[in-house]
């Protein structure tokens, strides 16, 4: 057992972060059950898919927003008060979601939108403050272990939805994430290191805010790179969730045979992409971290190629496959790529590059929905990813080029 943070006990320190690795993988599942759900709450709520692609927005926008509030909010209520009382939150926003009502629906999407913006970086940060120099493992297993949520997600919900029924699973969600925030709240008070954790957590959040890193973050922020980068993540995280969120709708409906296994697409891409930042450091001992991306943005390009380009079960899977392999090291490597491009500067200034996954989360996947009203079809709805991908492919080049001449610049 490693040893605890300083400002924790350690039974605390144990105690707190197993409930910790546990609620991540609850995360996991609330993060991705709007893909599996949209064909049940559409029929549900009567939607349009362009209202279904408002559901996306709401629950991106709003995680933008709490994160952005997250430091303000800590200081004001405490770093694990925050914690605990985001998954309360959260289990008030799922339980919502079985509302009869699409504005109550769009509500509770964008409450639990908002709770899971606080949970996920507050367990990030609990995970890495308690672990010491096991910091990078730790956070490897804690993010392994949203991915088995993810995978799990729409497995259960596949079980558990029956004719658009979503009332008693989303409620029963909801009574799980209470209790585990209730359990994390009790678990902190019973120790009574809740005060004593609290001023080095604050200072550690609130690091980004001082003046010196605001001045090194307006220095990074003047190279175009960063630019790249920002346009870059915002297409990716709209591209990554235009998929995940939109295969199950398009396999119920364009494929009968599978129409009672729609969410099973969806939790083979979670799958491949778990499975996929497994293998990464394998990858990256042969292709240098940014021929990585570019090789992985190909094979995502030909997994949505497959998608649109079959409605066959086997293309349906292997497209899913492929495009979730594809996209697995992307995100991870590119926001590598751009800590090492600024170096110690990087930390100060990254926020603004998680802000715009963030959007791109809320905006892309909602203009499927429109492009799907517009034409009538969920599968040119799908050209936006399908070309989204492809803008990556060209931003990833640029950005290849752009490594090239600082490489230069650096040489001479």
């Amino acid at each position: 057992m490693p040893r605890a943070h300083p400002t924790f006990p350690a039974a605390v320190s144990r105690q707190v972060s197993f409930i910790a690795y546990l609620g991540f993988a609850l995360t996991g599942i609330v993060t991705t059950m709007l893909g599996p759900l949209l064909p049940a709450l559409k029929v549900r709520w009567e939607l349009s898919d362009a209202q279904a692609g408002y559901l996306f927005a709401a629950q991106f926008a709003a995680s933008v927003v709490s994160t952005m509030l997250l430091t303000a909010i800590i200081a004001r209520v405490g770093f694990l008060r925050t914690l605990a009382l985001s998954y309360l939150l959260m289990a008030a926003g799922v339980a919502g979601v079985g509302a009869n009502s699409w504005g109550l629906g769009l509500l509770a999407v964008s409450t639990y939108g908002f709770a899971l913006g606080l949970a996920m970086p507050a367990t990030n940060l609990l995970i890495s403050e308690t672990r010491g120099m096991r910091r990078a493992a730790a956070l490897n297993i804690l993010n392994f272990i949203w991915c088995i949520g993810a995978v799990a997600c729409p497995l259960l919900l596949m079980v558990a939805v029956r004719d658009s029924r979503t009332a008693a699973p989303m409620m029963a969600l909801g009574v799980i994430l209470a209790a585990t925030g209730a359990w994390l709240w009790h678990s902190i008070a019973q120790s009574g290191a809740m005060a004593a954790a609290e001023p080095v957590q604050v200072v550690a959040i609130a690091e980004a805010q001082t003046p010196t890193a605001v001045r090194v973050s307006r220095r990074v922020w003047q190279s175009a790179f960063a630019y790249v980068i920002a346009a870059f993540v915002f297409l990716y995280v709209g591209v990554e969730n235009s998929i995940s969120g939109w295969i199950g709708a398009y396999t119920k409906r364009t494929n009968v045979e599978m129409a009672a296994l729609y969410s099973l697409p969806q939790a083979i891409f979670w799958a491949a992409l778990m499975t996929g930042r497994l293998l990464a450091p394998v990858w990256l001992r042969r292709l240098s971290e940014e021929r990585l991306v570019l090789l992985t943005a190909l094979i995502s390009l030909l997994g949505i190629l497959l998608l649109r380009g079959t409605t066959a079960t086997v293309g349906l899977l292997g497209g899913a496959g492929l495009a979730g392999a594809g996209f697995a090291a992307i995100y991870p490597t590119t926001i590598a790529v751009f800590m090492k491009y600024f170096g110690r500067q990087a930390g100060a200034a990254a926020a603004p590059v998680f802000a715009t996954g963030g959007l791109g989360g809320a905006v892309i996947p909602s203009l499927v929905g429109t492009v799907s009203d517009r034409y009538d079809s969920l599968r040119a709805g799908l050209l936006v990813p399908l070309m989204v991908n492809a803008m990556i492919i060209a931003l990833q080049i640029v950005i290849m080029m752009m490594l090239v001449r600082r490489s230069r610049r650096g040489a001479s």
